[in-house]
This record gives structure tokens, C-alpha cells and sequence, in this order.
């Protein structure tokens, strides 16, 4: 299961990067006005402001599940 949670946030952090580059490039075609970055970093900022803070929670998710779940059964118990 935590490889296709890792999968999954990695899907998201390309498709967002893709979009992130997409969009600065139409941005940067229409402006007269040069940008101060790169469309790459653009789209890399998007990915990293998409990919670290979900990959975080997951870790966080995986260390902590096993507590969690005993409490949360113990607690159904009685």
C-alpha cells in the first residue's frame, strides 16, 4: 500500500510540474515583460509545493498508523 501512496504523490508531483511549466510558458508567450526564473523552475516549485508537504503527511501516516489503530480498536472495545 505505501508504494502506491508514494506512486500516487509522484503522478501528482509530474502533473503538476507539467502544468506549473505549461502555464509559465503561456504566460511568458503573451507578456512583453521577461520573467525573473526560468519556465523549469516554474513548474519545479509547483512540484515541490506539491510533492513534499503529501509525502510528509504520509510519513508521518506510516510511522504513526500502527498507535493509531491499536487506540482506536482498544477504544471500540470498551
Amino acid at each position: 500500500m505505501a508504494g502506491t501512496v508514494f506512486l500516487i504523490l509522484l503522478v501528482l508531483a509530474v502533473v503538476g510540474y507539467v502544468a506549473g511549466l505549461i502555464r509559465a510558458r503561456r504566460v511568458r508567450g503573451t507578456a512583453y515583460r521577461d520573467f525573473h526564473s526560468l519556465p523549469f523552475y516554474h513548474g519545479l516549485n509547483i512540484a515541490i509545493w506539491t510533492g513534499i508537504p503529501a509525502l510528509i503527511i504520509v510519513l508521518f501516516w506510516l510511522l504513526f498508523q500502527g498507535a493509531a489503530v491499536d487506540r482506536i480498536i482498544l477504544d471500540s472495545m470498551g
